[in-house]
């Protein structure tokens, strides 16, 4: 028995859809931040107000040496935090759960400590821990819990991101907000 003649009700059916708008963008700027090179971001940002874009912000491969980031990037989260419709998360690379623990913790305690930075509001909403697992191991399950666990308590409400770059084990999901 057919329900539908396709042929007819597939167009009836497109134009009785709404239309499907993406919930948000993940966009990384590994660049240097300058008016020139990020005014493209920034247009984008401020001519699409019911869009979320969450930017992944890398000073140096992570949050850098320092306690703060640099002027220019001070300057540049400062313009950032401007928009409504802008979450910023800090870049941590784990490199397949190979990286010290210790090392991934600094990293997330010195873009916590971004809050309390009194010249400006450069505080992040969250982490993105990059070069993720993509098979199950008990250790790697291991080391995630504790990275994510930690930034969570640095964190309270921030949104945590695990990339991978391709399809993970789904054990690894209800330790993330997202998977990329």
């Amino acid at each position: 028995m057919q329900l539908f003649n396709l042929p007819l009700t597939l167009p009836l059916l497109l134009f009785s859809i709404p239309c499907i708008l993406a919930a948000y963008i993940t966009f990384p700027i590994y660049i240097a931040p300058s008016p020139s090179a990020w005014a493209p971001l920034y247009n984008a940002i401020a001519s699409n107000p019911q869009l979320l874009f969450q930017l992944i912000i890398n000073p140096n491969s992570g949050p850098g040496s320092g306690q703060y980031p640099s002027s220019a990037f001070i300057t540049a989260i400062t313009t950032l935090r401007k928009y409504s419709n802008v979450q910023l998360i800090g870049y941590v690379y784990i490199s397949y759960c190979s990286r010290s623990i210790t090392a991934v913790k600094s990293d997330v305690s010195t873009y916590a400590g971004w809050s309390t930075y009194t010249g400006a509001n450069i505080q992040l909403d969250g982490i993105f821990f990059d070069e993720a697992p993509e098979s199950y191991t008990t250790f790697d399950f291991s080391y995630l819990t504790s990275a994510t666990t930690y930034a969570r308590a640095a964190f309270s409400r921030g949104h945590l991101s695990l990339n991978p770059g391709i399809l993970c084990d789904s054990r690894y999901f209800a330790l993330v907000d997202t998977v990329n």
